[in-house]
């Protein structure tokens, strides 16, 4: 079955993560730019018109909100990302989002409550987690904090070969 998110796309990240991101990050070399989720899974590929008018309607109630990334990350599973200083914005849109969609939890249900990040690389043993390590926080931490307002939600859908892509922008608070 073919899936569908809804993210938060990163503006001006994907040239410092890209050399990680696309040999570490499965999605990232599916055509996902960097990201921070707002929920995945999400509806089955392609989503109906009535879907995206329903979520529409959701994001008319969120205001444009204020993000700040501001220190680099690790999962215990070898996930390296960046976290944002207040992911309360992200997480109350989840929670509004999937109010209205209530079959389509977050992770599929994996987390009770989703920590809103941007994944910049996996890294598959202990050696490659301090080796990416040492390279990101060269690369990004002269970067950080990186602020941005969020106007918009992306929608990306799986496609038949597997690749992702972009099937609509909708805008917060209208």
């Amino acid at each position: 079955m073919l899936e569908s998110s809804i993210d938060i796309h990163i503006p001006g990240l994907d040239s410092a993560v890209e050399p990680w991101r696309i040999r570490t990050v499965e999605v990232a070399a599916l055509g996902v730019p960097p990201h921070i989720t707002v929920l995945w899974p999400w509806r089955k590929a392609p989503v109906t018109s009535q879907d995206l008018t329903d979520l529409a309607r959701v994001l008319k109630g969120i205001k444009p909100f204020q993000i700040v990334l501001d220190r680099l990350e690790l999962f215990p599973n070898g996930t390296i990302y960046l976290a944002p200083q207040d992911g309360a914005a992200v997480r109350n849109a989840t929670k509004a989002i999937a109010e209205v969609f209530p079959d389509c939890p977050p992770y599929r249900g994996g987390f009770l409550d989703p920590m809103p990040h941007v994944t910049v690389a996996k890294a598959s043993n202990e050696e490659q987690k301090m080796q990416f390590l040492l390279e990101l926080r060269a690369v990004l931490l002269p970067l950080l904090p990186m602020m941005f307002i969020v106007k918009e939600l992306v929608v990306m859908e799986q496609r038949e070969d597997m690749h992702w892509e972009i099937r609509t922008t909708l805008t917060l608070g209208r």
